[in-house]
């Protein structure tokens, strides 16, 4: 539901930020979840927490720092 075209790491310098899509989801064994999936160098990112985590989870992303 209600996906969002983000900026995972929006403190990083311009050319290090990684796009992203974050929405909501339901899973039979947590309930409603907060998901947020990257790609980054051909591989697949899917981070996933419960809904009431999602100012959490957008603390921690944008901590995010790959080695280059």
């Amino acid at each position: 539901e209600e996906p969002l075209r983000v900026i995972v790491n929006p403190s990083a310098k311009e050319e290090h930020r990684i796009e992203g899509l974050v929405f909501w989801s339901e899973s039979q064994s947590i309930g409603k979840t907060r998901e947020l999936w990257f790609i980054r160098e051909n591989y697949l990112y899917e981070i996933t927490t419960y809904a009431h985590l999602d100012s959490w989870l957008a603390e921690i992303m944008d901590s995010l720092r790959f080695d280059i």
